[in-house]
């Protein structure tokens, strides 16, 4: 794999990342407008309310983390929209197109790292993207995929 392609899968996933954090930022104003009512009015209603809309965002967020990360390249070619821009695939180390399974351990490998490190493994897999010979982070590897020009 070239140095050019991985400008561009970070690149790509940069993209990525300001897709689903628009979503994710989207499905605050709930909780937000419920947070401000429960700071002026501090009643009952207005605490369960930010629980149930909090939990609501949060559930939603990760539907659409799933959709946009499995779903999305399962069906397209192993192409979210920024690998699709940046014309990049996700491939299995086989050579074969990318399927649900690959997909899923990825993203759920991604997730989980992120969620238990509080997002410091994000420093890492650009470590390991950048300095390793193969140009592969962690999920790549349990994944068994790997990104490759379109």
């Amino acid at each position: 794999m070239s140095k050019n392609i991985v400008v561009y899968r970070i690149l790509a996933t940069l993209f990525d990342a300001v897709i689903v954090t628009s979503v994710g930022l989207l499905l605050l104003i709930p909780s937000l407008l419920s947070y401000i009512s429960l700071m002026s009015n501090k009643q009952t209603l207005e605490i369960i309310s930010l629980y149930i809309s909090s939990f609501l965002a949060g559930a939603i967020f990760l539907i659409v983390l799933l959709i946009y990360f499995v779903t999305i390249p399962a069906h397209n070619d192993g192409q979210t929209f920024g690998k699709k821009i940046f014309r990049l695939k996700l491939k299995t180390i086989k050579g074969d197109d990318i399927d649900y399974k690959s997909m899923f351990l990825r993203t759920a490998m991604r997730l989980f790292l992120v969620f238990v490190s509080f997002g410091a493994t994000i420093i890492i897999d650009f470590v390991s993207l950048v300095a390793t010979k193969e140009h592969k982070t962690f999920y790549d590897v349990i994944a068994s995929t790997y990104v490759d020009k379109a």
